[in-house]
């Protein structure tokens, strides 16, 4: 079995030093070690790629896979380092990272995710009076490998200086499993609302690029992943078509396109071949959600807190969503949650808003924009960072731009 890092001693659970905030920070603007999985387009690298604007701070940025297609890349006041974090280059890498941390000298190492995380634990060896940020999100009822790395994380999360959930069901599901009680804190990723905004322009110049006028287009965006009820969602689809005219059915993001096996299987299986476009991944989201009329979250226990949903939200396209995870709480009365698993009850959500007249459905999207642009605006979340950072380091993060 390979655990993408090498699997430390039991021994070494004795040696790590406990969290703690670091006695005397290091000279200098504010400087932090990440540590993502990969530097593809998930939702670890957009809430970085935010607060590296949002945040003035140099950054090293360490990416555990060498060979994925960044979103990331190095400037002035960051530098990007590709690791190969998989068998038997494993140790190899570590030592790389190692050595670039001692002279990077960081004020704080923040991983984002279970792996990284593992790898936050071997650093700290060398980086005793560092403190550890983890953001941990997905479930920690992973399976197989990923079981086995979220236990190590979990038996060692005493180390942390602080845990960060994006939702607080997500901080429960994680402390009900063991991980360190009193670190927790929930900060829910922020959106750029200079992308993610409202804009009759756009709307008309996608749905004409893309070819929908006169198509009520109902979208699932984001990853292929099992975190999504992919299956609940084209029953309802399948329903959908047969009652209504004029429908088009959207997937987009990564995994999401037509080479995918398993989804162009149940798209065959639920019949809906004719009315489907995938669209795989998508440069310009803001002007994708824009184009769309509807927009659905059909998660399952343990999803990721859906940045997808506050992005529609923001760019005023109605929303519905069953009752799983943070979904729900974050739709809140400004849309439509069903019950979960019931494609009858997702269909008549979708038709009951497929039979308004357009500008009906317009002012509903519309109405949550206030609140979304208020509870995860960038500068909001910014500076929840910000502050997060400067009680761990004693760095007043603000003067690293003067």
């Amino acid at each position: 079995m390979t655990l993408g890092v090498p699997s430390p001693p039991i021994s070494l659970v004795d040696e790590l030093p406990s969290r703690g905030v670091a006695a005397i920070a290091p000279p200098g603007p504010l400087r932090v070690l990440h540590i993502l999985p990969d530097l593809s387009l998930g939702s670890d690298v957009v809430t970085l790629s935010a607060l590296l604007k949002g945040i003035p701070h140099e950054a090293l940025i360490a990416s555990l896979t060498p060979r994925d297609t960044p979103r990331l890349s190095s400037t002035e006041k960051t530098t990007v380092i590709p690791l190969d974090c998989h068998g038997a280059h494993s140790i190899g890498s570590l030592v790389t990272l190692g050595s670039r941390a001692k002279v990077f000298s960081p004020h704080v190492v923040h991983a984002w995710g279970y792996r990284p995380a593992l790898v936050s634990l071997a650093l700290k060896l060398n980086l005793r009076d560092v403190p550890l940020v983890w953001s941990l999100d997905s479930s920690p009822s992973a399976e197989g490998e990923g079981r086995l790395v979220t236990s190590m994380v979990r038996r060692c999360s005493f180390v942390a200086s602080k845990i960060l959930y994006a939702s607080q069901s997500a901080r429960q599901d994680h402390e009900r499993e063991g991980f360190s009680l009193g670190v927790g804190e929930v900060i829910p990723p922020p959106v750029d609302f200079t992308r993610f905004r409202a804009d009759v322009e756009k709307r008309g110049e996608e749905r004409a690029r893309r070819d929908w006028e006169g198509l009520f287009v109902v979208a699932m965006v984001g990853n292929f992943t099992s975190s999504k009820d992919l299956l609940t969602f084209c029953r309802a689809a399948s329903i959908f078509v047969g009652k209504s005219s004029n429908v088009k059915i959207v997937f987009a993001g990564p995994g999401m396109s037509s080479d995918n096996r398993s989804l162009m299987s149940l798209i065959h299986h639920c019949g809906l071949e004719r009315f489907v476009e995938l669209l795989g991944e998508v440069d310009d989201l803001g002007a994708l959600l824009n184009g769309i009329d509807l927009l659905t979250i059909a998660g399952t226990e343990g999803a990721p807190f859906p940045r997808i949903l506050i992005e529609g939200m923001a760019c005023g396209v109605p929303c519905v969503v069953n009752d799983v995870g943070e979904a729900k709480r974050v739709l809140g009365k400004d849309g439509t949650v069903v019950r979960a698993r019931d494609p009858l009850s997702l269909f008549e959500a979708w038709y009951e808003l497929y039979s308004r007249p357009e500008p009906e459905r317009r002012e509903l999207g519309h109405r949550p924009v206030a609140r979304v642009k208020r509870t995860f605006g960038l500068k909001a979340i910014s500076r929840t960072y910000q502050s997060l950072y400067r009680n761990l380091t004693g760095v007043e993060v603000s003067r690293a731009s003067k």
